[in-house]
């Protein structure tokens, strides 16, 4: 089930995304790379061997990459895999993207707050969505403005803008983004990461990226600009709403109170 949920930033909880079972149309469900749209059963996940890109089968947790005959298949730990470099590891797994020269095996990242990473290949390590910066011999948390060049700030053009009156990389905006880069932006929040939606407001002449509520998606921005923790809740495109997947908290407590005194 869905609910309807209008507060602009929404926090990333893996967990919390959307499950392609949920997914009413194919639009969606094949907007989704982890999903696949059956006429007979509808919207269901793809198993491994159906995940054809490397990219995709890579960021799929228990999936690797084989290079050699480019297929995608299950494996159990990343222990299994073959490997003799970090190279080697994140070319099969995002998930087992680190080699311990120690046990000449690939390894998955135990997600710390930055500081706590001691050495360079952990801190820069963002396979499993960590996001820190290494200066200073030692791990920091990320900021846009620890970022001197154009280059690396669109490597991070997510979290960060590179703006080219005053050549600094910036905090992303959806209102320093530009109409054919207006879906979204991340930003950390603490140990957490909020997506905040965009969307182009043709009103205004020039057109502008504007902060989005799931109100103001479309059935065709509504899972894009929200990373797949939204959906449209019917499955007819010309009617219906973007909800989130899964309600906070808060928000399964005013609906039980709103059922209790009904």
């Amino acid at each position: 089930m869905a609910f309807v949920f209008n507060t602009s930033a929404i926090f990333i909880n893996q967990k919390k995304k959307c499950d392609c079972i949920s997914y009413l149309n194919d639009f969606e469900c094949n907007l989704n790379q982890q999903c696949i749209w059956n006429t007979t059963t509808a919207c269901q996940t793809k198993t491994c061997s159906q995940l054809y890109y490397p990219f995709q089968c890579k960021s799929s947790q228990g999936c690797y990459y084989n290079s050699k005959d480019n297929t995608c298949a299950v494996f159990a730990d990343c222990s299994t895999l073959i490997a003799t470099s970090q190279q080697d590891c994140e070319s099969q797994s995002f998930y087992c993207g680190l080699y311990n020269s120690t046990t000449k095996a690939c390894q998955s990242l135990t997600l710390n707050a930055c500081p706590q990473y001691k050495v360079q290949q952990e801190c820069l390590y963002s396979g499993q969505g960590q996001l820190c910066l290494w200066s200073d011999n030692q791990c920091q948390d990320f900021s846009c403005s620890l970022i001197d060049t154009q280059s690396q700030c669109q490597t991070y053009n997510l979290y960060c803008t590179w703006m080219i009156n005053t050549q600094t990389c910036v905090t992303a905006t959806c209102d320093n983004k530009p109409p054919s880069e207006c879906t979204l932006f991340l930003s950390k929040n603490g140990n957490n990461t909020d997506i905040q939606p965009c969307y182009v407001d043709y009103s205004a002449k020039p057109a502008r990226c504007r902060d989005a509520s799931l109100s103001d998606l479309s059935a065709f921005t509504c899972s894009l600009n929200t990373l797949n923790y939204a959906l449209w809740n019917s499955g007819n495109l010309d009617s219906g709403s973007c909800e989130l997947c899964y309600a906070p908290l808060i928000q399964i407590i005013i609906l039980a109170i709103l059922i209790m005194i009904q």
